[in-house]
């Protein structure tokens, strides 16, 4: 019994040496591994490492505004951890470059979405804050369709003011995303106000224009293209967008719909399928220049409290 005890201690001795003679973590593996765990969303690890690098590289920009985003997806939230992260984000604000703006952007999403009484006022001020600094920074631009849903759904204005004040943004955004962005939200508002079902469809058509990521998406907005051209007696732009639909998204559960649709208008009287006569002009992905959007921009979603219209 006395040999296994000392076997034992001893084993015991040599796991300690070992564990004691492992080399401390570099500067860059702090740091990457701080970052890591935002990556596989795994929150509940995020502050800790990021404290952990930041004690290391105090001076780090980078690192502060993770800490800030770290802060805020922690769960459960807390007032305390979201003043913190606010605090953070407002010193980085505060700096010049690009770690600045990303810290704006931040600061007005966090009114937006992160707070306890979310602050669609606050939110607003900030967006405009950042446009106004850098209108062609692609975050500034990204900030352009929140702050015209803000205003439209949440700020109290006159909806259909709101509406037509921001239709001078179409031509001055050129990040495709935020292009996409922006018209989505006017689309859908034009649908929702019952304002103008053919600027609805010009705002659609430059969302498809824009480009899509989400398959989803992009099917809802050639599905909405359709019926609304084919309402509105568009019907090449809706056989176009049909066509496109049933190549694009086969498996979808609207295809049996959409190539009903589709005969219909296939074997409508040339009186009925040419009720607006349109020519298709090159670049406009095969849909009539009549309708054509007049920039090449796009949509975005409106804000939680505002209704859902087809073409996400």
């Amino acid at each position: 019994m006395p040999r296994l005890l000392l076997r034992l201690a001893l084993c015991l001795a040599l796991t300690a040496s070992a564990a004691d003679a492992r080399p401390e973590p570099t500067d860059a593996e702090l740091s990457a591994a701080a970052w890591r765990t935002l990556r596989e969303r795994r929150f509940g690890e995020s502050v800790p490492a990021f404290d952990a690098a930041l004690a290391r590289l105090p001076e780090s920009e980078a690192l502060a505004l993770g800490s800030a985003v770290a802060l805020l997806t922690r769960q459960p939230r807390s007032r305390q951890n979201i003043a913190r992260a606010d605090a953070r984000l407002a010193e980085l604000a505060a700096r010049p470059g690009e770690t600045g703006l990303q810290a704006r952007y931040l600061r007005a999403r966090a009114a937006e979405l992160h707070l306890f009484e979310p602050d669609p006022a606050l939110a607003a001020r900030r967006y405009e804050e950042l446009i106004a600094l850098a209108p062609e920074h692609p975050l500034a631009q990204a900030a352009v369709p929140k702050l015209v849903s803000l205003r439209i759904y949440q700020l109290g204005q006159d909806p259909l003011a709101a509406l037509a004040d921001a239709e001078r943004w179409a031509g001055l955004l050129t990040a495709p995303d935020a292009r996409r962005d922006f018209h989505q939200v006017m689309a859908r508002s034009h649908l929702f106000f019952k304002r103008s079902p053919e600027a609805a469809l010009r705002h659609l058509l430059a969302t498809r224009e824009a480009g899509q990521h989400i398959p989803a998406g992009a099917a809802s907005t050639l599905a909405s293209i359709g019926e609304l051209a084919r309402e509105l007696g568009h019907a090449e732009t809706a056989r176009a967008a049909y066509r496109a639909f049933l190549e694009d998204h086969p498996r979808d559960q609207r295809v049996h719909m959409i190539r009903q649709r589709l005969a219909e208008l296939e074997t409508a009287t040339p009186e009925v399928a040419s009720a607006s006569p349109v020519a298709t002009a090159p670049g406009s992905a095969g849909f009539p220049a009549g309708i054509s959007a007049p920039h090449s921009l796009t949509p975005s979603l409106p804000p939680p409290s505002a209704p859902s219209a087809p073409g996400s």
